[in-house]
């Protein structure tokens, strides 16, 4: 069992108390469920993580005894800034100060700020450390937060793009800039802007504002689990084992290179193992991207030949002829040799495959890059057909 320090007495309040930030945060719909930080420990079993929260539905009256979403705190600092919703504070030094303002910096530079309004509201910070007004972690993200000429919008985590298999869950801070005051009343631009924070900034901002968390209600199905309560100890443990993303054995094989790829491995191929063939190219991906959307970004990376196959293919399912034969009439020599060597071989010729086998390697081996479209880049890059290469 993992243990946990409960949160009661439900979220805890600080509000924005002389500032200029707004709050108009709703998390509603069926599409989003609101979420609230109801308990957090440690992460002994967590790897990269210092801390875990554990955030529940907003509007459960029960929360320990229905589904929670975990999120692993990846840093030090993340566990402090939600530790210190729930505490009084201490004094804090200069370097204190210096080394939180360092932290939230990501966040305080994304924000909207008017002349010298970021170095005033800086300053505030030094001067609430001396008179002994701010001694929290939480309560300077809140008071640098509220003091940017804007109003939140929506407190989010989300899913970020990631080179590796399990997806990661970010923060997201959504406001609206100011524009212009009128006879008392503000006025706020109707283009939201999207600030990326880390979880712990998210959920802090949450209790010391005491709003909801936005997560969209496919992200709570795959990520939620089950607590169970310990009655021998005052400790709350898993009730299963967690695991952010459920795949199949099959799913999990490594493929292999993407360049190496035929238009058949491609089409058969899942959802997760697209994603594994796209880290192993280096390129980002979501849980929630569209098979459609994975697709579009592995086809840069495969064999010229395969993809001009595919967009031949795509051409004729649009109906789209004339696509389809410009493209036809563009091929490369290897890849026309490429057609002829597959023809030869569902004709059975195969000393004719032989001979087309050995060509088309040749072809391949003097290419610089074989996934790129002949002409793409300087030609001079390529070997020239006469050389042969000592073995």
């Amino acid at each position: 069992m993992i243990s946990f320090v409960s949160v009661s007495g439900g979220l805890g309040f600080a509000g924005c108390p002389g500032s200029r930030c707004r709050v108009v945060c709703k998390a509603s719909g069926p599409e989003v469920v609101a979420v609230k930080l109801i308990a957090y420990g440690d992460a002994e079993e967590w790897p990269r993580a210092e801390g875990l929260a554990l955030l529940g539905r907003a509007k459960e009256k029960d929360a320990y005894n229905s589904e929670v979403v975990p999120i692993p705190l990846a840093s030090k600092f993340e566990v402090a800034l939600v530790k210190s919703c729930f505490g009084s504070g201490s004094k804090l030094s200069m370097i204190d100060v210096v080394r939180i303002l360092h932290e939230i910096g990501d966040i305080v530079s994304g924000l909207p700020w008017k002349e010298q309004g970021k170095q005033e509201a800086i300053q505030s910070m030094y001067d609430g450390r001396a008179n002994g007004s701010i001694q929290r972690e939480a309560s300077m993200l809140e008071q640098m937060v509220s003091a940017s000429p804007s109003e939140i919008v929506r407190l989010s985590l989300v899913e970020k793009e990631t080179l590796t298999v399990d997806p990661l869950i970010t923060g997201q801070l959504t406001v609206r800039r100011e524009v212009v005051s009128l006879f008392g009343k503000t006025y706020y631009s109707q283009e939201p802007e999207k600030i990326e924070c880390r979880p712990g900034e998210v959920i802090s901002l949450s209790q010391e504002l005491d709003i909801p968390i936005s997560m969209d209600s496919w992200a709570w199905t795959l990520y939620s689990t089950r607590l169970a309560r310990d009655r021998d100890s005052n400790s709350i443990g898993f009730s299963e084992d967690i695991e952010f993303v459920e795949r199949s054995k099959e799913d999990s094989v490594t493929v292999k290179p993407v360049e190496l790829l035929t238009k058949d491995e491609i089409l058969r191929m899942s959802i997760p193992q697209l994603r594994t063939a796209l880290r192993s190219a280096g390129i980002p991906s979501k849980t929630r991207t569209t098979r459609g959307e994975l697709l579009m970004r592995l086809i840069p990376m495969i064999d010229e030949t395969v993809r001009r196959a595919m967009l031949v293919d795509e051409a004729v399912r649009r109906e789209d002829y004339g696509r389809a034969s410009e493209l036809q009439a563009e091929r490369s020599e290897r890849s026309r040799v490429k057609q002829q060597l597959e023809e030869a071989v569902a004709e059975e010729r195969y000393l004719d495959a032989q001979k087309l086998q050995e060509r088309f390697d040749r072809l391949t081996e003097i290419r610089a890059d074989p996934t790129q479209d002949e002409g793409s880049y300087d030609r001079y890059l390529d070997q020239d057909e006469w050389y042969k290469p000592i073995r």
